[in-house]
């Protein structure tokens, strides 16, 4: 045991993006599996539900902190760009009549509101004089155009925001649309659930729209699709192989021919080797397919002796 203790603290056939609490947690379950099963078991990667639902709840932490760092990033240079914009005389921000800028902040808030994210306090008084501004529905007068230099900042500081938001919850979101998927009517709410209130903790499934369970709530299959899609992309490096033996397992036909395809979503630029008894998990990769045949392999011809399996046992 001490030997495997020392391998797991120098850190050996562990990626590096682990923190410490999982590397103690990944070596806990490896420990104990070896004492129960032996030397050869490898180390134990395959994170539980609750660790699941655990590094889900961190990224979504740590995603709301980077969206929120961006807002305050792009809001403090809002009011030196307004004057900026007031005493700017450039033709092409001008030109671009009131009526659109409106169209393209109102689209840009639409997006961030169907993602569960709030409107940012400083927005609120801005927000309010909008259908005041209905009736300058083009630039050629010089209050029109000036007008419409200023929405150009808000409409910066938006897309920003957008962008930001995108940006840090895109592995969630691909990780959120491919469970969806399969376990529909089940579904992740990710994002909106945190946007809407941080402090809900550990993330829930919705079984319906009153209805959020725990993902202890979930079927043996289910489960197997949660931590599939999960390990793909949180057990190795960004660039390493995911290797899977028999995905199948306690998973419905439908589920078999789909799941290849969303973990290939999840694994960016790992690559993925699935060894499997189904037809229906190749069904849709027939270009990737390797089989393999009984009459391929060849027996090994030389076998050790009696008398050196009799050493082999008494030196035992």
């Amino acid at each position: 045991m001490s030997r495997i203790r020392k391998q797991v603290m120098e850190g050996r056939g562990i990626p590096a993006h682990m923190t410490s609490r999982q590397v103690r947690k990944m070596a806990y379950k490896t420990l104990l599996c070896r004492d129960w099963f032996d030397e050869f078991v490898p180390m134990m990667r395959c994170p539980s539900l609750w660790e699941i639902a655990e590094q889900i709840r961190d990224e979504l932490s740590i995603a709301r902190l980077s969206v929120a760092e961006s807002d305050r990033a792009a809001l403090s240079g809002v009011f030196s760009n307004v004057l900026t914009a007031v005493m700017s005389t450039e033709e092409r921000l001008a030109a671009v009549p009131t009526s659109a800028r409106l169209l393209r902040i109102r689209g840009l808030l639409a997006t961030l509101q169907e993602s569960g994210a709030p409107v940012p306090s400083e927005y609120r008084p801005f927000l309010s004089t909008l259908k005041g501004l209905e009736g300058l529905g083009t630039a050629h007068s010089f209050e029109a155009a000036t007008v419409s230099r200023i929405l150009q900042v808000y409409e910066a500081a938006l897309e920003a925001q957008v962008t930001a938001q995108e940006e840090a919850f895109r592995q969630l979101r691909t990780f959120e649309g491919s469970v969806n998927r399969l376990l529909a009517p089940k579904r992740l709410d990710l994002i909106s659930d945190s946007m809407r209130d941080p402090r809900l903790g550990l993330p829930r499934i919705h079984l319906d729209e009153k209805t959020k369970k725990g993902f202890g709530i979930l079927s043996s299959g289910e489960r197997h699709i949660l931590t599939l899609l999960f390990s793909s992309t949180h057990m190795t490096a960004s660039d390493g192989i995911v290797l899977i033996d028999e995905p199948e397992l306690s998973l419905h036909v439908d589920w078999q021919r789909s799941i290849l395809t969303e973990l290939t979503k999840q694994a960016g630029d790992r690559q993925i080797i699935v060894c499997t008894h189904s037809p229906e998990v190749a069904a849709d990769h027939q270009e990737a397919l390797v089989g393999l045949h009984p009459e391929d392999w060849t027996p090994p011809t030389t076998h050790p002796d009696d008398e050196e399996l009799t050493l082999d046992l008494e030196s035992e």
